[in-house]
């Protein structure tokens, strides 16, 4: 007689579970910013980063169109950091990630160029980081009212886009000095401003919106690409074709979603290899000798 194991079973319980739940939960947060969408005007994109299905769209407060993309976003839990770099190189929305609508207004200290935005906060103060400076360098600001600037922070060069929404990491897609040809993502500190304090490879040259969730970075580019990396080693974990490029990429982990997620179908693959696996399942069982699991239970 032979005894099905109850780790086999877990083993094929994980990987049904894997066909049917293979979107971490906080990939539904992720936000990016759409400004060649159909209707002519700029649109905010709630969606699954490693699906890319769309769960809301907002209309953006300043009029985007196509040809701004210079946008920057950031996020965390209840509001969204917003900037038009092409049309107020300034002023930074806070919006509700619920519906859309704007909370606050401010203006970051100086007027400087921003096309990327991160946001950093603990239990007594909270950042912005931004890129997109003529000089070619990062500042940090007080994410409350925009005052307070810190000028050349960290050592990169030629920062692109910034990620930083859960409060714990920043990132940048940047060069190491104005030495450097090729861009990477360079974790930076977010309270002592020094050398970047860690490194990993870009997925593509081109990247435009990043984003960190905690979890993973997501990185966007020119393609319409959005990649899903591991933040330690720069592994892509996924990538997905987007029907439009993500010029910012933000994320709001904690917020609430409008309704349940229902798991999507399962792969061909999955249904094949699970139904495979149950119907060996139950000839075991069947074939099994009943007394002799009871005499030996007993």
């Amino acid at each position: 007689m032979r005894i099905i194991s109850i780790a086999r079973l877990t083993a094929f319980s994980s990987l049904t579970g894997l066909f049917c739940f293979g979107t971490p939960a906080t990939a539904q947060n992720v936000w990016a910013v759409d400004p060649s969408n159909s209707t002519g005007t700029g649109q905010l994109v709630n969606l699954d980063a490693f699906t890319g299905v769309e769960n809301r769209r907002f209309v953006l407060p300043d009029g985007l169109t196509p040809s701004d993309i210079s946008a920057g976003l950031a996020g965390w839990t209840d509001e969204l950091f917003y900037i038009n770099g092409d049309v107020n190189q300034a002023q930074v929305y806070v919006l509700n990630p619920n519906d859309g609508s704007t909370v606050r207004t401010f203006n970051i200290s100086g007027g400087w160029f921003v096309e990327g935005l991160g946001y950093w906060s603990n239990d007594s103060n909270s950042y912005l980081y931004t890129c997109g400076c003529v000089v070619e360098d990062m500042h940090r600001y007080q994410a409350t009212d925009g005052s307070g600037p810190t000028f050349f922070w960290s050592t990169i060069f030629d920062a692109k886009s910034v990620a930083g929404d859960n409060g714990g990491r920043i990132f940048a897609f940047a060069k190491e000095n104005s030495a450097s040809t090729v861009f990477e993502i360079f974790e930076i500190d977010p309270l002592v401003n020094r050398p970047p304090i860690g490194r990993i490879p870009s997925p593509s040259q081109d990247i435009v919106g990043l984003a960190f969730d905690g979890k993973y970075v997501y990185a966007g580019d020119s393609n319409k690409n959005l990649y899903s990396i591991d933040p330690d080693n720069g592994s892509i974990i996924n990538s997905v074709k987007l029907n439009y490029t993500p010029y910012a990429l933000a994320s709001t982990e904690g917020v609430p979603m409008p309704m349940p997620q229902v798991p999507g179908p399962i792969p061909l693959f999955g249904v094949a290899a699970a139904f495979g696996y149950s119907r060996k399942l139950r000839k075991r069982i069947k074939t099994s000798k009943l007394p002799e699991v009871m005499s030996a239970i007993g």
